[in-house]
């Protein structure tokens, strides 16, 4: 988590129309951190995500690909592959860092900026908590144990 009062700058960037992805996406195959996608059009903040694995390229351009459902799974399902958007509609922030700072900012960057997709239909982020009451409390959202191999692996690379 970022420091209490520390300043996040977010470089928002185009992700490309189609075809291969800009040279500084690409750069991000071995890195790790936290990422925000907004829509170009009217700059809604509509995901924030992260990779601790030093996957950020890979973690975030599965939002650019369309998914084939497997085995007939239905929207909001916990097999659901997720939600994609369009290449040329959207603009991503990233914030590259350690392994083990990805996922406190991650939880940060949702607070501070509600994004729209991690928060709608999400139990866990709308969830009402008591005093005391921690994130481990909080029902898993609809959209845990998804799989890699519930993905359309179609990323230009």
């Amino acid at each position: 988590m970022a420091p209490r009062g520390a300043v996040i700058v977010l470089d928002f960037r185009p992700v490309g129309a189609g075809g291969r992805y800009p040279a500084w996406l690409r750069e991000l195959r071995d890195a790790s951190g936290a990422y925000v996608i907004r829509r170009a059009s009217d700059r809604a903040i509509v995901y924030v995500g992260e990779s601790h694995s030093d996957r950020l390229y890979a973690t975030i351009t599965r939002h650019f690909q369309t998914w084939r459902r497997l085995n007939g799974y239905r929207r909001d399902t916990p097999n659901d592959p997720g939600v994609w958007y369009p290449r040329d509609g959207s603009e991503v922030a990233v914030v590259v860092t350690d392994p083990d700072a990805a996922l406190p900012l991650q939880d940060d960057l949702i607070r501070r900026l509600a994004p729209e997709d991690n928060v709608v239909g999400n139990p866990a982020a709308t969830a009402e908590r008591e005093p005391g009451q921690d994130d481990d409390d909080i029902p898993a959202p609809s959209w845990a144990g998804t799989t890699a191999d519930d993905y359309d692996d179609e990323a230009p690379f």
